[in-house]
């Protein structure tokens, strides 16, 4: 009886300890943490393929031990050579930039590169670097976040390209190198290196970072980098090859035609489509109905003052200087008022010729695409319309507030620097959209458009060059020449359509150990100017 009673007691104990075990394992689960949510995958949690095949490299060798694999360097042509060859083949040294001596921040530096756009492009080549477009990564590679927004693609270069003697030798020369910035400011850089090539990912479009301003309203430049192909030019001091780089802007500065004047009724500056012309009529309607606007808001206050400066001198009794300012007036403002009230009824009339043209075309652009022909015909009637333009110029030598109208009678298809109105606006436009129409195919501008915009293009590219491996072109804080290197350096590019800091340029440097690495993790980026 004694045991049978131990016996039941053993099995309640063994049962409430059961029980007790089950109310703890329950609490556990109820006071379980909520999982975390998946985390962005950043740079630095990516092991540099070098550093990989550092580690994985003895244990390779044991497996073949009697042949040891040894990593192999593709052969590249003597530097002059590939330099002059890849410079003759972008089309700048044969367009007048003859072979000169480096600038002297190169002299001391080896080889550098420079990131060459292709002007013209090579027919049937497919491009194996290139600025702007969208990088062509492997899809399982994130993309590059900068406070969770995905970064702006601005290069991918083709490694295998890079001149041997590059960095000193050190850096990948195997697949390629894709540059993102920080959609914010653009202030940051940061680079990926992947193995293969893979199909392109969408980018995602600048909108108002890095670009350069738009003025005027009506159509829009397209929001994106152009994807223009580049070369990459070896540059070396040993042997005075070419370097396609321009180290200052001439004289002339890239917006000269903006300042110099010129006539849209040219040839070469035709609009290439409906759309483009239409973009024309439609900035020229709403210019002229702005300037419409202001000269009728400040006309009845100059004719009251005219008003009243008559009535002053009628009435008499005033101090000599009152009197020689109301005569000043009485004198300065009739030809502004005269000019003003010509303006705005050649703005009238303008406006209603230009709005009836296109009214009359857009039933015929939906039949049929625009022809060199019908271009030239239509900018010749716009040639015919010609608008009055009113200045008012201070003349100090006559005493304080002293000026005179300036009148200047001019066709609306013709920019004057001192009378503008809409003109230079459309063709930055213009060129804006020849740009990506010319990536995309070079043959879709007419001949006369694509030969001034090549010229013009290969002008800035040479003044506007990217680089790698050289010495800062502009003073970076900090940078040790002895420790680091130049990984990449962007300019601002009125070409490649964006603009770093006050139009300076974006230079990301690296710790020369990290490069021999191939760790792209920690670069150090900078704008300048």
């Amino acid at each position: 009886m004694i045991v049978g009673f131990f016996t039941d007691s053993g099995n309640i104990a063994f049962l409430a300890l059961f029980g007790l075990l089950g109310l703890a394992l329950r609490k556990i689960a109820r006071e379980q943490p909520e999982p975390e949510p998946e985390r962005e995958l950043l740079p630095e949690a990516l092991v540099p393929a070098a550093r990989i095949e550092a580690v994985l490299a003895p244990f390779v060798e044991r497996r073949v031990a009697s042949r040891p694999v040894k990593f192999e360097r593709r052969g590249l042509r003597a530097p002059r050579a590939a330099a002059v060859e890849a410079a003759v083949g972008a089309g700048l040294v044969g367009a007048g930039l003859e072979e000169t001596a480096l600038d002297e921040t190169a002299l001391d530096e080896g080889v550098v590169a420079r990131l060459v756009p292709q002007i013209p492009m090579r027919a049937g080549e497919t491009a194996r670097s290139w600025f702007g477009g969208a990088p062509e990564m492997p899809a399982v590679m994130p993309w590059p976040k900068f406070s969770g927004r995905r970064g702006l693609f601005l290069a991918q270069i083709c490694c295998a390209d890079l001149p041997e003697q590059l960095w000193s030798g050190r850096g990948p020369r195997k697949g390629w190198l894709a540059f993102f910035i920080d959609p914010q400011d653009g202030r940051d850089l940061r680079a990926l290196h992947f193995a293969e090539r893979a199909a392109p990912r969408p980018a995602p479009a600048p909108g108002a970072c890095c670009t350069w301003r738009q003025g005027g309203e009506g159509p829009r430049r397209i929001d994106a980098f152009p994807r223009w192909p580049l070369d990459i030019v070896a540059v070396t001091a040993a042997d005075g090859a070419a370097d396609p780089r321009a180290p200052a802007p001439p004289e002339a500065a890239p917006q000269a035609s903006v300042r110099a004047g010129f006539d849209l009724a040219s040839p070469e500056r035709h609009p290439a489509d409906w759309a483009s012309f239409f973009a024309l009529t439609d900035m020229a309607l709403a210019a002229m109905a702005r300037r419409r606007i202001l000269i009728r808001s400040a006309l009845p206050d100059v004719q009251k003052q005219l008003a009243n400066a008559r009535k002053q001198i009628e009435l008499g009794g005033m101090a000599a200087a009152m009197l020689h300012e109301m005569q000043r007036k009485a004198g300065d403002l009739p030809p502004l008022v005269e000019g003003w009230t010509q303006a705005v009824a050649s703005l009238d009339a303008a406006m209603g010729q230009v709005q009836t043209l296109a009214d009359e075309l857009r039933g015929r652009a939906e039949a049929a695409s625009l022809s060199g022909e019908d271009a030239a015909a239509l900018m010749e009637r716009l040639a015919e319309i010609e608008l009055v333009h009113v200045e008012r110029v201070p003349e100090p030598e006559r005493g304080a507030g002293a000026e005179r109208a300036r009148i200047t009678r001019l066709p609306l298809t013709r920019h004057d620097p001192d009378a503008r109105l809409f003109v230079d606006d459309y063709e930055s436009l213009r060129e804006d959209w020849a740009k990506h129409a010319w990536c995309a195919g070079a043959d879709a501008l007419p001949d006369a458009q694509r030969g001034y915009f090549e010229a013009r293009w290969r002008e800035l590219a040479a003044h506007e060059m990217s680089g790698m491996g050289h010495a800062p072109f502009r003073d970076i804080r900090g940078f040790d020449r002895e420790r680091q290197s130049v990984l990449i350096e962007f300019v601002s590019s009125e070409l490649l359509k964006w603009r770093f800091g006050d139009g300076g340029s974006l230079a990301a440097t690296i710790d020369n150990a990290a490069l021999a690495q191939g760790d792209f993790t920690r670069l150090r980026t900078q704008t300048s100017g």
